[in-house]
């Protein structure tokens, strides 16, 4: 009996150290962010989906909430990066808000995708951060993006140019100046009809860019309007790369 009871003792050790290990090999940690005070578009849980599958490609864990009161420093100490996914409207208090500013300021990251350049207008930390912010957009359509930045990590997907169906975003103008952008959309490409009134952007149309604001990392991606877009290669090249800068600072 006693024999039998070391065995089994021994096989609970072996079987919490195993546990213990697994949890442990991952490079980095990242919370995926969802809550919205506005329109919600309806690819959230497909980019959810999206992003778990790519943390167990590339080993990185994930966690989803939509809830803000996450946003305080014991809560965010175990993240590396923390993902805006079509967040819109005022989705953080005050307290919150103080949390991911420290959060940022202490050297981790930020990724915004799609409509995270839809959210906290009146905050100006999260202008800062996110670069640039949502305007207007067209009827939904095929348009035709060019890279600018081949030797960012996960750019090679889409080559120097690529022809997708999206929602083209118009954004303000920049809020930091240091913004370095990864690819732009040829406005030529599309139609302009449902805009209002003629677009301040110009002819350079930004659609990705990457900075280093106040100490930390932030990266923003227009693209994610449609459930398909989320299964496409290269933006899921595109997407993990940029979660492990921002989690790390590494560009491999």
């Amino acid at each position: 009996m006693l024999i039998m009871l070391r065995n089994l003792l021994l096989f609970l050790s072996i079987c919490f150290a195993s546990i213990s290990f697994a949890q442990g090999t991952t490079d980095f940690d990242v919370l995926v962010f969802t809550k919205t005070n506005g329109y919600r578009h309806e690819s959230i849980e497909a980019g959810v989906a999206s992003i778990r599958d790519l943390g167990k490609q590339h080993n990185f864990s994930v966690d989803h909430t939509e809830d803000s009161t996450r946003f305080s420093d014991s809560g965010l100490e175990k993240y590396e990066a923390i993902i805006f996914l079509s967040t819109t409207g005022d989705v953080l208090g005050e307290a919150e808000e103080a949390a991911f500013e420290k959060f940022i300021r202490s050297g981790k990251g930020y990724v915004g995708i799609h409509a995270a350049a839809d959210t906290e207008y009146d905050w100006a930390f999260y202008r800062e951060v996110v670069g640039r912010q949502f305007v207007q957009h067209p009827e939904h359509q095929k348009g035709t993006i060019y890279t600018i930045e081949q030797d960012f990590p996960g750019m090679e997907g889409f080559g120097d140019s690529m022809s997708l169906y999206e929602e083209w975003y118009e954004y303000t103008v920049a809020y930091d100046t240091d913004l370095k952008y990864l690819m732009r959309l040829d406005t030529t490409s599309i139609s302009m009809a449902g805009w209002k009134g003629q677009s301040k952007m110009g002819v350079f149309h930004p659609l990705a860019w990457y900075h280093e604001p106040a100490g930390g990392r932030a990266f923003y991606t227009g693209i994610g309007h449609m459930d398909e877009t989320f299964i496409l290669p290269a933006f899921q090249q595109h997407l993990s790369a940029a979660i492990r800068w921002a989690a790390t600072g590494k560009k491999e």
